[in-house]
C-alpha cells in the first residue's frame, strides 16, 4: 500500500515516451503530481496491488504450518525445514496472485 506511488512512477516512467522521460525519475514524478495531483500516483493499480498483497500473506499464513509439518518426518523442527516451509509456500503464493500483479501493471501502464 505505502509502496504503490513508488511503483506506479516506475511503470510509467518506463513506458513513458523518451521525450517524458528523458530528465530522470525526479522530474517524471513532479510533473505527474502538477498535472494530476498527488492522487495521480495512488490511483492506478492500487485495488490490484492490496488485492495481491492480501491474497498472497493470506495464503503463506494458512499453509506454512501444515507444510512445514509435512516436511518434518521425526517432530524436530529446524532451520532448514522452516526455511524450505516459507519457500514453498511464498512460491505457490506469488504463482496464484501473479494474476493480480499483471492486472496492477497494465492498469499502472495505461
Amino acid at each position: 500500500f505505502l509502496y504503490n506511488p513508488l511503483d506506479s512512477l516506475k511503470v510509467r516512467w518506463q513506458v513513458a515516451a523518451p521525450r517524458a522521460a528523458e530528465h530522470g525519475l525526479l522530474r517524471y514524478g513532479s510533473q505527474i503530481v502538477r498535472t494530476e495531483g498527488i492522487g495521480g500516483l495512488w490511483k492506478t493499480g492500487l485495488a490490484a496491488n492490496v488485492s495481491g498483497m492480501f491474497l498472497s500473506a493470506a495464503i503463506r499464513f494458512a499453509c506454512y504450518e501444515q507444510v512445514r509439518d509435512s516436511i518434518v518426518s521425526d517432530g524436530t523442527k529446524n532451520s532448514l525445514h522452516m526455511g524450505a516451509a516459507g519457500l514453498v509456500c511464498g512460491a505457490f503464493s506469488y504463482f496464484v496472485t501473479s494474476p493480480f500483479h499483471l492486472l496492477k501493471t497494465l492498469r499502472q501502464a495505461e
